[in-house]
């Protein structure tokens, strides 16, 4: 007789990347969700219980006795910068209640090379592997397993695995045929109202140091027109009122665009809902325009990052300062747009950043300034050695680098602070956000000024990339 397989209960875990009872929160971890429609869509796990706790509290006795409340036997964790201090530290809660519990972690800040850093290195004891890059089918492919032993795990493309060498990676998944083939979390109805997401290829052609979108593809896969007809149908069935693009650009894959482009013109959804997203003013095309004139209410972002050509040649960056400006003008002319530079690139300086501070502040538009980041896919592997990094292993934000001292740093914090807020600007853990009037390019009296909505932190901020300052 064959023994019954052990009842398995699912819980996914994550974070919002507010506190309780801010802007933030009305964004919707869209990754975990994806997580949640590749098991929903595995008809071998029709009988796994899932469950998905999404909390803003950062009190991990709360969140830790939601988490029990579902005894569970498998956990997920979705990492971000906002959340993984808090989330490695539930899973060693979780690991000490139960030692025999899977508890696997995921999301662009589960990555070997966080696990280097002395803070975590400890979780080689505590999480059972780590799903590197795409996750909805290799979690789901975990979940499956009857044998949970390491001999097991290794035979799952995909994963790292904890050992006394470090984490050692399984063999590489391959790629699906198709991008149609990843589950839609808006398909299978696990999405709510409000802000939404919409993704329409990977990864970027792209591949800048700092960033991490370079490293996922490459950008060669996109959906099918067909895929996106259903994709913008669920998000009306949904009551999407607002829609964050988390592309690396509208404009860089041209497929991708035309298959959007087709999809909307069947749908006609856009025009009923706020539409943000990033755009390189090199690319852009009347047809891209007109495509952004059709909906609602279009915000885009453009990352400049720097106005230094040769700081951004060191970052592997593509720039043509002769056509930004003139570009950005005549885009800014018919829609807002949000110029995007980062505070402590390696390479750069205090004189320089406040040069390109100056020069994008007299453009018609508004700005968000990223403190730099040192991202697990992008400057922790890839920074070579003399860009001297330094930075918190808690927010991962830089503290010094080659070109910026520590008081650097600060200097220019306080200066962005003090402008936030006398101006009205908004001043957050990893940004700051400058109004701008789009056709004056003036600040906005106090009167016109507006609090934060969630597409003025950027489509690509709070996306299912860990992208904060990537673009």
């Amino acid at each position: 007789m064959t023994a019954r397989p052990a009842e398995k209960r699912v819980c996914l875990v994550a974070l919002y990347p507010g506190s309780e009872n801010t802007i933030l929160n009305s964004l919707p971890n869209y990754g975990v969700r994806r997580v949640q429609a590749g098991l929903l869509a595995r008809p071998d796990l029709a009988d796994v219980e899932i469950r998905l706790v999404e909390t803003a509290s950062r009190d991990l006795d709360t969140v830790q006795a939601l988490v029990e409340d579902t005894a569970p036997t498998i956990v997920g964790l979705s990492t971000y910068i906002w959340s993984f201090p808090w989330l490695f530290e539930l899973a060693r809660r979780l690991k000490r209640t139960r030692p025999d519990r899977l508890i696997i972690a995921g999301g662009p800040a589960a990555h070997p090379a966080m696990f280097g850093l002395a803070e975590y290195a400890d979780l080689a004891g505590v999480l059972d592997a780590v799903v590197v890059g795409e996750g909805e089918c290799t979690f789901a492919d975990v979940v499956a397993l009857h044998d949970h032993s390491p001999a097991a795990l290794q035979q799952i493309p995909g994963l790292h695995l904890p050992s006394q060498d470090g984490w050692v990676p399984t063999s590489p998944r391959p790629p699906a045929p198709a991008m149609d083939a990843i589950p839609s979390a808006y398909q299978a109805g696990l999405m709510p109202p409000g802000f939404g997401y919409i993704e329409t290829y990977k990864g970027c052609p792209l591949s800048c140091s700092y960033c991490e979108w370079g490293t996922l593809d490459g950008g060669r896969k996109a959906l099918s027109r067909e895929y996106l007809v259903r994709e913008l149908r669920a998000m009306q069935r949904a009551g999407v009122d607002g829609l964050l693009m988390i592309d690396a650009g509208l404009n860089l894959h041209p497929h991708a665009f035309r298959h959007l482009k087709a999809a909307e013109e069947e749908v006609g959804f856009l025009r009923h809902v706020m539409f943000n997203c990033e755009v390189y003013p090199a690319h852009m095309t009347d047809e891209h325009m007109e495509f952004l004139l059709a909906t609602k209410q279009p915000e885009v972002g453009m990352g400049l990052q720097s106005m230094d050509k040769e700081v951004l040649r060191r970052l592997d960056r593509p720039f043509d300062d002769q056509k930004f400006e003139s570009v950005v003008r005549d885009i800014a002319a018919v829609v807002p747009v949000t110029i995007e530079i980062i505070m402590g690139l390696p390479g750069d300086n205090a004189a320089s950043f406040r040069r390109t501070f100056e020069r994008v502040s007299q453009l018609p538009c508004s700005l968000r300034v990223y403190h730099c980041v040192v991202l697990p896919s992008g400057l922790m592997s890839r920074a070579p050695a003399h860009f001297d990094l330094r930075f918190n292993p808690r927010t991962l934000k830089m503290e010094s680098c080659w070109g910026w001292a520590t008081e650097d740093l600060r200097r220019e914090t306080a200066f962005l602070d003090g402008l936030a807020a006398r101006d009205g600007g908004f001043s957050g853990d990893f940004l700051w956000y400058f109004q701008r009037d789009a056709v004056s390019g003036r600040r906005p009296s106090a009167a016109a000024r507006r609090p934060p909505s969630p597409q003025a932190f950027g489509g690509n901020l709070l996306a299912s990339v860990d992208a904060i300052g990537a673009k």
